[in-house]
């Protein structure tokens, strides 16, 4: 099943804020369990449904997707699965999690500048994410479950996921406040 959510933040009548959260759900059947289950694929159909999703969200402050499988480890019809989400801010996904605790850090920015992040699994790692827009700036922090306090500073923004094709990254030089 494919789902799309959009939250929509109303400050005021005259200023909208929308960020469609976009999911790709590839696994319609359940298919082998670890460590046999390494390659997700999205059918023509799929992909049909998630160019919509694309061509809705081009007008949003930002999009994120969300699915299982890193796109790495996804087959999908021409033009492929990062070309279609070029335009969006983040893919959180967690198919390979931490790689055996080998990569504790699975992100990486594509060349579209698509943040591409893993995170590291419930049942083995008791890992969550906690992300935010902040006046546009896509944030998160992975954390284990237990560590407090939980800390996001989403001012300013962490140097190494800054996307400057994509976040109006110079409200970081004239921001007063650390947040």
């Amino acid at each position: 099943m494919t789902i799309l959510m959009y939250l929509v933040c109303q400050v005021d009548e005259a200023f909208s804020i929308s960020f469609p959260f976009k999911e790709e759900s590839i696994l319609d059947q359940p298919g082998p369990r670890r460590p046999f289950n390494f390659i997700g694929n999205i059918n023509k159909d799929q992909f049909a449904l998630l160019s919509s999703f694309e061509k809705e969200s081009r007008e949003s402050n930002g999009t994120i997707w969300f699915g299982h499988y890193p796109t790495s480890c996804i087959i999908s019809p021409k033009p492929g699965i990062r070309n279609l989400m070029h335009s969006g801010t983040a893919y959180l996904c967690g198919h390979l999690h931490t790689l055996g605790g080998m990569v504790p850090n699975m992100y990486t920015i594509q060349h579209s500048g698509l943040l591409e992040l893993e995170l590291g699994d419930w049942k083995d790692n008791r890992m969550f994410r906690v992300a935010a827009f902040d006046h546009g700036l896509f944030s998160f922090v992975d954390v284990i479950h237990g560590q407090w306090p939980v800390i996001l500073v989403t001012n300013p923004k962490h140097a190494l996921f800054s996307l400057p094709n994509k976040e109006p990254l110079n409200l970081i030089t004239s921001s007063s406040h650390i947040r």
